[in-house]
């Protein structure tokens, strides 16, 4: 769902409030009216607590005048589209209203279509510079979900300020389609695209008020248009988007497997594996001949799926990575002990020693005995 571009009305005289209020169709243009501040005062306070996207205010009010409110709008909320109502007789006010910064200004009495224009053309403001800034804050998760770079500290209060339990939901088509323009009408959440390709691609659902509603209406639309989708679990901590991301993708390769399509929620797959726990179970039994398809087996899931989901969480296949362990501790094993290349080959998981010299060679261009005379020399 689209946020309704806010407005605020401030204006001294009643007769001219309620004229705003109720003269131009604010809904119609997408806006919201949150209010007609009688003085410049309340409408500093609606300004802080309701933060509007557009300004309209009188120049000259009692206590705190138009001039003031915008001068303390440039300074802290300078974001805040303005737009000042005066007369011919106060246009040396006008001036220096343009001076602080404003966007526009109309004559009283005012006219009805004048202001309409107006409105329109800040609208199309408005909407250029979010388009803008969902553009490049796409750019900046698409990278933090990757583990790339941190989002920019602007981004991060700007996602801590508007977002509140949401989730991660990768999608893949089933068939040739792509992505349906049909996600913008989820009612439950809000949608933010992070990437869309021709045939997948991830988008953050947020605010989610009811769980159950949102499972149901985003299973029953990826079953529609024939997507395999995976949604990470509901959180509120933007520091785990990176680990709700995996999630995202383990719950669409479980989609997958499953051959039917839909969106599988990774909170309701009680027998959905945790890679962290698998590579701690490796690290502790490298050097024992444990096979993928022994692993896969150990967790009830198939051997495809296993090796997919390892190669998306960790970057390597899962016979590189066992690999590297096992190398690794050799490497320690020939720089720090005594023992012979044979003896360190069957530690590490190796019962042939000239197919583990051949594998030590391979991945660190020197033999056993090449690299233990290197260490030494170093030594």
């Amino acid at each position: 769902m689209e946020r309704l571009i806010k407005i605020l009305l401030a204006d001294d005289e009643w007769i001219i409030r309620e004229g705003l209020k109720f003269s131009i169709p604010w809904k119609e243009f997408g806006l919201q009216l949150i209010g007609a501040a009688a003085n410049g005062k309340e409408a500093i306070e609606m300004v802080k607590n309701e933060k509007p996207d557009i300004l309209i205010t009188d120049i000259r009010m009692p206590g705190v005048s138009g001039l003031e409110l915008i001068e303390l709008v440039q300074k802290e909320h300078s974001r805040i589209k303005t737009v000042i109502l005066t007369g011919y007789s106060e246009f040396s006010y006008a001036q220096q209203a343009i001076k602080l910064g404003i966007n526009d200004f109309l004559l009283k009495p005012l006219k009805e279509a004048e202001l309409t224009t107006v409105i329109k053309k800040l609208i199309q403001e408005i909407e250029l510079e979010n388009k803008e800034k969902d553009e490049t804050l796409k750019f900046h998760l698409m990278n933090f979900i990757r583990g790339n770079q941190e989002i920019p500290s602007t981004y991060l209060q700007h996602i801590k300020r508007n977002w509140a339990n949401f989730s991660i939901i990768s999608w893949e088509s089933a068939k040739q389609n792509t992505i349906p323009e049909q996600l913008v009408l989820l009612k439950e959440c809000n949608i933010h695209q992070i990437f869309i390709g021709k045939k997948e691609g991830e988008f953050i659902a947020y605010t989610i008020d009811n769980q159950e509603n949102f499972v149901k209406e985003i299973n029953h639309m990826f079953k529609q248009f024939c997507l395999f989708g995976g949604a990470s679990k509901i959180q509120q901590d933007i520091e785990l988007i990176p680990m709700m991301y995996k999630q995202s993708l383990i719950a669409k390769e479980r989609c997958k497997s499953e051959k039917e399509p839909g969106c599988v929620f990774i909170e309701s797959q009680n027998h959905a594996f945790n890679i962290d726990t698998v590579l701690e179970y490796l690290k502790e039994h490298y050097m024992e001949p444990i096979s993928l398809q022994e692993i896969a087996a150990k967790l009830f899931i198939s051997d495809s799926y296993f090796s997919r989901m390892f190669k998306q969480y960790t970057g390597k296949k899962y016979i590189d990575y066992v690999t590297e362990l096992r190398i690794k501790k050799a490497k320690e094993l020939l720089a720090f002990t005594s023992l012979k290349t044979n003896e360190i080959s069957r530690l590490v998981g190796y019962t042939d020693q000239r197919y583990f010299s051949q594998i030590f060679k391979k991945n660190t261009g020197l033999t056993p005995s090449e690299y233990k005379n290197t260490y030494d020399q170093i030594v």
